[in-house]
């Protein structure tokens, strides 16, 4: 979890460094943002893609919007509340990747998009800018597994990085000689002694 908590922090301030760039309209992250870090308040720039859509937050006539889409379109932008972070909130909408195929679920090649709260003309600009972004850096299947919701700039990043880990299968033997060293560990057994 520390480990998770210090990945999260480098990102927002790489994601931060880049929002408070002049030159820069628009700042697209993998996975959400973060509700109630200094970035989800009012920047304007900031987009986060979460590529596993697990929650629809949207229902009946709404969601068969969102199962309608086509290629490069999005839903209109939603609110997220939060109530149990104290009345938080984000903005939101869908966005389809690419076509679904013969056989494919409707809910395939699909995204969610998070922003931050903002005026809504501000919001329209950002979530347009966004979804240019992710349909132009949408991966294909034949490169990564996870396409099109894995965004070419992020898979490269990923393989850079396991790169860096060195010998995967090096690697695994170390943990797997680590693991079986501490399952052959003499066991300490409780004593139990017996009261007169």
């Amino acid at each position: 979890q520390e480990l998770n908590n210090l990945m999260q922090e480098l990102e927002h301030d790489v994601a931060q460094k880049e929002v408070d760039r002049p030159d820069v309209q628009a700042v697209v992250t993998d996975g959400p943002i973060p509700y109630e870090h200094r970035l989800a308040a009012g920047t304007g720039k900031l987009a986060g893609i979460i590529k596993n859509v697990q929650e629809a937050y949207l229902k009946g006539e709404q969601f068969a919007t969102v199962l309608g889409l086509k290629t490069a379109e999005r839903t209109p932008i939603f609110e997220i509340r939060y109530p149990e972070s104290s009345g938080s909130s984000k903005m939101s909408f869908f966005l389809r990747l690419r076509a679904v195929t013969p056989f494919a679920s409707q809910m395939a090649n699909l995204v969610r998009i998070e922003l931050p709260v903002m005026g809504l003309t501000e919001a329209i600009h950002l979530a347009n800018l966004a979804s240019a972004i992710a349909v132009h850096y949408s991966s294909n299947l034949w490169g990564d597994t996870r396409a099109p919701q894995n965004l070419y700039p992020v898979g490269a990043l990923e393989t850079a990085l396991k790169n860096r880990l060195g010998d995967q299968r090096f690697l695994r033997s170390v943990i797997m000689r680590t693991l079986a060293e501490s399952d052959s560990a003499p066991k300490s057994v409780p004593s139990t002694q017996s009261q007169d």
